[in-house]
């Protein structure tokens, strides 16, 4: 070594560093540090998954769907009859085939016929009492899904008045919505008929399909759209389409998928030869009901992940048993348990429920 360079020890220090950068070690550490990262979050999602109970919740939301959908069905129908059987009795049949091709197999179709056969036969008193059981059935419905949410988002529920509130204003808005999205569906097939009426060209078929699932993908965009802006007990701040259009976006695709995926599934794996009738036609619409349930939670668990909210510590039993077991969640529930952006809103109960408990109040301290 010479004086220079002894006296000089960093003089080799630019050449050392060129080879340490130019080594594979110093190139792929970024990128394995970035894979760790994203190895990171979607363990962390995962977990959130599991501890929020999602699978499990999926199965209770499939069975509200399952015990509202024949209700749900009662109104839409007894509404379309109301309003088209008079102006266009031809257009009231499409919108029914319309909504029956849009459940899975034959399905909809032996839906659609026995609530059609039930509205036929049912008259007068029998008619108000079915619809009004049915406005409850179907709104008891997105009161299940806000307490679902709740585990989600991380938040409480509204008090009976507002819950209700809510409820029935989801259950009117989507049947008001409901007929015009079938309506705008059937629009491209009428129109391709027009110009090839034997249905022969490739092309004239292509377009239906892929127009088709346009629709599809538009409708279920407006469906969890809405759904995640007003469901959840959250702040004004919270609706917006900026605060969920990811978990929409993944929900709708996943939606679109189903046309093609689940129908495969149901013409390879699910015959009547193999299960029976009414066994594969109780496995179709279980498993559709339960697919539909899980996108729709599974949106809303994108959108808590990107709110900032991460998994616990535990799952809900978990949680549960450190409440009770040592009064407090701060094991169970992790960290940020109990900060104000976890809840994501100031609850407050309404006017009415306030005054009631003001009366039981005075009323107590009269006694």
């Amino acid at each position: 070594m010479d004086k220079e360079t002894a006296q000089h020890p960093t003089a080799m220090a630019p050449e050392a560093s060129i080879d340490e950068a130019s080594s594979p070690s110093a190139t792929h550490a970024p990128q394995r540090s970035g894979l760790r990262a994203m190895m990171g979050t979607a363990g962390g999602f995962w977990a959130k998954l599991n501890n929020d109970w999602i699978f499990n919740l999926a199965g209770l939301l499939a069975y509200n769907f399952l015990m509202a959908l024949f209700p749900l069905l009662l109104l839409f129908l007894a509404g379309c009859g109301l309003v088209l059987d008079v102006i266009s009795p031809a257009t009231e049949a499409q919108i029914q085939r319309a909504f029956a091709e849009a459940l899975p197999g034959d399905t909809g179709t032996v839906l659609v016929q026995a609530v059609s056969a039930h509205l036929k036969k049912s008259a007068g008193l029998l008619l108000v009492v079915g619809l009004v059981a049915a406005c409850i059935a179907g709104s008891r419905l997105f009161v299940t899904l806000e307490g679902c949410f709740g585990i989600v988002f991380r938040l409480r529920g509204r008090d009976p008045v507002r819950q209700n509130r809510m409820a029935f204003g989801m259950l009117v808005l989507y049947l008001l919505v409901a007929p015009i999205v079938l309506l705008i569906s059937i629009l491209p097939a009428g129109l391709i008929s027009l110009v090839d009426p034997r249905g022969q060209s490739i092309l004239s078929l292509l377009l239906s399909d892929g127009a088709r699932l346009l629709i599809w993908f538009g409708a279920g965009m407006l469906f969890f759209g809405v759904t995640y802006m007003l469901v959840p007990h959250r702040r004004r701040e919270w609706r917006t389409w900026r605060a969920n259009w990811k978990g929409t976006l993944v929900a709708s695709v996943l939606l679109v998928l189903y046309e093609g995926l689940f129908r495969l599934y149901q013409q390879h794996l699910l015959h009547a030869d193999n299960y029976g009738t009414i066994a594969a036609f109780a496995l179709v619409i279980l498993l559709f009901l339960y697919y539909l349930a899980f996108i729709l939670l599974l949106g809303a668990e994108i959108n808590s992940w990107a709110a900032g909210q991460r998994e616990t510590a535990a799952d809900i039993p978990g949680i549960l048993h450190a409440v009770q077991a040592h009064a407090t969640v701060r094991g169970a529930a992790g960290a940020t348990a109990g900060m104000p952006q976890e809840e994501m809103q100031r609850h407050t109960r309404s006017r009415l429920m306030r005054y009631i408990e003001a009366a039981l109040r005075r009323r107590g301290r009269g006694r």
